[in-house]
């Protein structure tokens, strides 16, 4: 969602009777989640209590805030093609899993007249649901080309299905299956006759807005009144597929704020309201009144070359006046601004000042990271003047000389002399360290040292309390020599503190440009870039980290006249210890209806295997390479790992007369796609850098589509795996993979709690409901 919206909050409640936890993510955009005040909807609730006028409460639940920004420098993201150029990323597509109970044999005396059917029946739903058909093709499953007709035309499916067959390999292996590639997406069907059970997965990447209409009509088609069951799975979309329809937009929301749409505007234009049509407004009223001058510029530019050429001089005369006059006015506002705006050097100094000034107490003993010795160590002077009355002792660690060029054995020296002078400091004094300052001359080889000193559990216990802080400054527009303390207190929140309830905040401040950041730090020989903004990060442990925050970045707003914004914030590990504090009853499982549990888990039947997984490539070489030559790269990468299996993926034999890898072009990606002797494989390349793989197996073998994963994986260039699910596909409400309904070791109470022919374990939970 952080992708989608500019503002995103993740929170948390805890002790939810019968639950424990309660996780909830959620985006807007224009609406601060942190600032605005709450409505009151008067929504009765069994658990949640209101918030209105609780603000301190409020904050408490949020785990995690995410405000897209351009301000403060992010990853590249796979919209970037190569520098200076950006690409349209496709909307997320989103593919249904279905389950479809009840579906008759369609009439076909024969598996292979069976896969026709099936074909035929789907291409008829999907077509007269609108949806553009590109390619059809179906298949029968391996050993089960022999079925009767009694098997595959009786609709009803010989009653009640509860057990576990042992053998017969056709009621492991669907009867017929089917793919069909469509211009919106595509739809895979493997039909089982002998159970009156389909397994659907419908992937589209436009036209969202029809999958409810395509399940219901593919359903329709495959049996009288079957029964349906559904979820959803956000996906991979496809470049240049289709024009994007206004239902996608409600059905799949707003596109990346950091790509260009599909309409050729992006969000910064958007924001300034250029190149948005009457359309584009209608669609979203938040930009406001249609503007008919935008559409008058446009014409005008297309006007005869001599009209062109005398306008632009008239232009350029009236340019000069205007320029004059706007010169004279923006030297006056700068004078008038100047007055407001502090020097750079002063703004850190307030920043820190109200940062320690989160911290309770008037004991407060702070270390800060400093240059070498000898240099300026600016927020060390700080806070050794004692202009904060808390801060009682303010110790300074230097950087060993010549850090940055020590070899390792002279590295391991120079951390074992910082270890002693943080131990020797805390030991007289009696009292550990409460802050952690980075200072801006601390060079990342000192980051490097602390963090080894620290990544030791013996060495922070020792050195730091239990709620340090960590906080560092450095210009929103950091390099490399300034953005490793990023990295820092990151790794302070997972590496030192850890668990709930630490923070990591990202600030934002921002102030009209008088000075850079180069030419206010100067005078002490520092280097940065040439911005005015300051970036604040903070890494603490509290529990009213949120409240405290708010208060702090509000004076420093009052203090330095600077528009603060919240960045970021990250929460830690969840920590069982708070989960359960002030708990005044444990769940058990006598707590609990388990009837309709157990009735479930007697009744499933799972029939299939099913994988999906999702590749994202990185790089901005590779991407740009997947840009040319990705359709290529994806088929070859499935091509090795087809024969890499071979022959446990495909059993000994293919389908006769099927081709062992069909290409379908579709918008500027393709669909690859395969029928295996035990089951299929669907590859969709998005004609960027993202990749949908969705392998289903008839056999339960986890370990090869484990395998299958990483061969794949490992045929393509630099990436990252974003989904990776593995689920059990079969009729009965299923939930469980086959192999979690194994043989009991009490046999007995099994098998009277199912039929006499099939065996399968009782859970722990029901035990007491079979012996009652």
């Amino acid at each position: 969602l952080a992708q989608l919206f500019e503002h995103t909050a993740e929170i948390h409640y805890y002790q939810v009777p019968h639950i424990s936890s309660q996780v909830l993510i959620f985006g807007t955009n224009g609406l601060s989640l942190l600032k605005r005040p709450h409505t009151d909807h008067r929504v009765q609730t069994l658990f949640a209590t209101p918030l209105i006028n609780k603000t301190k409460e409020r904050h408490k639940l949020i785990h995690a805030y995410h405000r897209r920004s351009d301000d403060i420098s992010e990853p590249a993201t796979h919209c970037d093609a190569a520098e200076g150029e950006r690409m349209e990323s496709p909307r997320p597509g989103v593919l249904m899993i279905i389950e479809v109970e009840g579906a008759r044999g369609l009439g076909a005396s024969g598996a292979s007249a069976l896969q026709d059917v099936l074909k035929e029946v789907l291409v008829r739903a999907l077509e007269g649901e609108a949806l553009i058909v590109r390619w059809a093709g179906g298949w029968a499953a391996a050993g089960c080309a022999a079925l009767s007709e009694n098997e595959t035309s009786n609709g009803a499916g010989g009653g009640e299905h509860v057990g576990m067959p042992e053998h017969a390999s056709c009621l492991q292996s669907a009867a017929a299956a089917s793919v069909v590639v469509l211009q919106e997406g595509y739809v895979v069907a493997h039909l089982w006759p002998k159970h009156s059970y389909a397994a659907l997965d419908l992937h589209l990447w436009t036209s969202m807005h029809k999958h409810e209409g395509a399940k219901k009509a593919v359903a329709r088609n495959l049996g009288r009144n079957p029964s349906l069951s559904a979820y959803r799975i956000v996906a991979g979309g496809m470049a240049g597929a289709t024009a994007v329809e206004e239902e996608d937009h409600q059905q799949c929301g707003p596109p990346p704020l950091d790509c260009v749409s599909r309409t050729g505007y992006t969000v910064q234009s958007v924001r300034n309201g250029a190149g948005v049509g009457p359309a584009d407004r209608a669609a979203n009223p938040e930009l406001g009144p249609y503007d008919s001058s935008l559409v008058e510029a446009a014409e005008a530019a297309g006007a005869a070359e001599g009209a062109e050429a005398a306008e632009a001089a008239e232009a350029a005369a009236t340019d000069a006046t205007v320029g004059a006059a706007a010169e004279e006015a923006a030297a006056e506002e700068t004078a008038s601004v100047a007055a407001d705006v502090m020097d750079m050097a002063d703004l850190v100094d307030v920043v820190i000042d109200e940062s320690i000034g989160l911290l309770s107490g008037r004991d407060l003993a702070v270390v800060v990271l400093c240059g070498s010795a000898g240099t300026p160590c600016r927020s060390h002077a700080l806070l050794q003047a004692g202009r904060l009355v808390t801060v009682n002792a303010t110790d300074a660690l230097w950087t060993c000389a010549g850090v940055g060029a020590l070899e390792p054995p002279d590295m391991v020296t120079c951390e074992v002399e910082l270890l002693r002078t943080l131990q020797r400091a805390v030991a007289s004094r009696g009292k550990k360290y409460d802050a952690l300052v980075i200072d801006e001359s601390a060079p990342l080889a000192l980051g490097q040292i602390v963090q080894r000193i620290l990544s030791t559990k013996r060495n922070s216990a020792q050195l730091l309390v239990p709620t340090c802080l960590a906080l560092a400054t450095m210009p929103s527009t950091a390099d490399a020599t300034t953005s490793w303390r990023r990295g820092f207190l990151d790794w302070f929140r997972v590496g030192v503190a850890k668990y709930e309830p630490v923070f990591r905040a990202e600030v934002l401040l921002k102030q009209p440009c008088r000075v850079s950041w180069d030419e206010g730090l100067a005078g002490l020989g520092l280097r940065g870039s040439t911005n005015c903004d300051v970036e604040l990060g903070v890494t603490w442990t509290d529990e009213n980290f949120f409240s405290s925050l708010m208060r702090a970045i509000g004076r420093l707003e009052v203090r330095t006249r600077c528009t603060a914004s919240i960045h970021r914030i990250q929460g830690g590990l969840w920590s069982k210890a708070r989960a359960q504090a002030g708990t005044t009853h444990f769940f058990v499982k006598g707590d609990y209806d388990r009837a309709a549990a157990f009735k479930q888990w007697v009744a499933q039947q799972p029939l299939g295997l099913q994988t999906l997984f999702q590749i994202d490539v990185k790089g901005r070489h590779d991407l740009a390479r997947m840009a040319v030559e990705g359709g290529a790269l994806t088929k070859a990468a499935l091509e090795r790992t087809l024969h890499a299996l071979e022959p446990r993926l495909r059993g000994h034999k293919r389908p006769a007369s099927h081709p062992e890898i069909t290409e379908v072009d579709v918008g500027e990606g393709c669909v690859l796609l395969s029928a295996l002797a035990g089951g299929s494989v669907v590859v969709v390349w998005d004609g960027r850098g993202h990749i949908d793989v969705n392998l289903f197996l008839y056999a339960e073998d986890v370990q090869l589509a484990g395998e299958f994963v990483g061969v794949f994986k490992r045929r393509l260039p630099v990436h990252k795996v974003v989904l990776h699910d593995m689920q059990p596909r079969g009729y009965g409400g299923v939930v469980n993979f086959r192999s979690d309904l194994k043989l009991s070791g009490d046999a007995d109470l099994a098998t009277a709690s199912l039929t006499k022919r099939t065996v399968r374990v009782v859970p722990a939970w029901a035990y007491d409901l079979v012996q009652s």
